[in-house]
C-alpha cells in the first residue's frame, strides 16, 4: 500500500514539473497571455483534463512548486531543537532551500524571464512570498515570546529572512546564474543576525563579552532616557 501511495506521489509530482516546464518554455517563447492552456498540454503530452486536475489556472502552473517548497521549510523547522540558537537555525534553513530555488537551473532562469515580463505574474509572486514570512513567523512567535513585542518582532525578522533569500534567488536569476546564491545567502543571513542578535537572543549576546549595563537605583525607578544616554555613553 505504502509503495503504491509512493509511486502515485511520484508520478503526480513528475507531471506537475512536465506541465510547468513546458508552460514556461512557451510562455518565454510566445508570452503568457498568448499562450493557450491547449498548447501546453500538448507540449507536455497530456489532456486538457490532465492540466485542469493539477492546475486551476494556468497562473498556477507558473508556481508548480510552492506547495512542495511549503511542506519543505515546515518539516525542515519541526526538525530544529528547542535549543538550537533561533538566528542560526534560520541561517540554516535558508541556505538549506537555496537548491529549491536554482535547481533545475534551466527552469528557474526561464520562469525569472516569465515573471520580469508580467506584472500579473510578479504580483502573484509577490504574494505567495507572504506564505512563507507566515510560516517563518508562526516558529519564531513561541521563540520570542519573552518580548514584550514578541510577534511584531516575529513578523520582522521573518520577513526579513524571506527578503535575503528572494533577494539572493533575484540577483542569481539577473545574472543569468553567475552569482552565487549560496554565498549570498550566507552574506545576508549573517547581516541580519548582526542586526537582529541584541533582541532575538539577548542571552547569547550577554554570554558572548558584549557589554552588558546593569544600573541599581535606590528608589527602584529609573527614567528611560537615563537608561538610553548611559546606554549611548558605553557604547561610545
Amino acid at each position: 500500500m505504502t509503495s503504491h501511495r509512493g509511486k502515485r506521489e511520484a508520478n503526480r509530482r513528475q507531471i506537475r514539473q512536465d506541465l510547468a516546464f513546458s508552460a514556461v518554455r512557451l510562455f518565454d517563447q510566445e508570452g503568457f497571455d498568448e499562450t493557450t492552456v491547449d498548447e501546453i498540454v500538448s507540449e507536455a503530452g497530456v489532456s486538457r483534463r490532465t492540466f485542469f486536475r493539477h492546475f486551476p489556472t494556468k497562473a498556477d502552473v507558473v508556481f508548480y512548486d510552492h506547495e512542495e517548497r511549503l511542506s519543505l521549510i515546515e518539516e525542515a523547522l519541526s526538525r530544529l531543537g528547542s535549543d538550537q540558537p533561533t538566528l542560526a537555525a534560520l541561517s540554516e534553513l535558508t541556505e538549506a532551500i537555496v537548491p529549491t530555488f536554482t535547481e533545475p537551473e534551466a527552469f528557474f532562469l526561464t520562469r525569472h524571464s516569465v515573471l520580469r515580463a508580467n506584472e500579473a505574474l510578479r504580483q502573484r509572486e509577490q504574494a505567495i512570498g507572504l506564505a512563507y514570512t507566515r510560516i517563518l513567523a508562526r516558529f519564531l512567535a513561541p521563540r520570542l515570546a519573552f518580548h514584550s513585542q514578541g510577534k511584531l518582532l516575529a513578523d520582522v525578522v521573518a520577513g526579513a529572512t524571506v527578503i535575503v533569500f528572494n533577494r539572493a534567488q533575484y540577483e542569481w536569476a539577473s545574472s543569468g546564474g553567475a552569482t552565487d546564491p549560496f554565498s549570498a545567502t550566507k552574506s545576508g543571513m549573517a547581516l541580519l543576525s548582526e542586526v537582529f542578535a541584541r533582541v532575538v537572543e539577548p542571552d547569547q549576546v550577554s554570554a558572548s563579552g558584549q557589554p552588558t549595563l546593569v544600573v541599581i537605583s535606590r528608589d527602584g525607578l529609573v527614567q528611560p532616557d537615563i537608561l538610553e544616554r548611559l546606554g549611548r555613553a558605553l557604547a561610545d
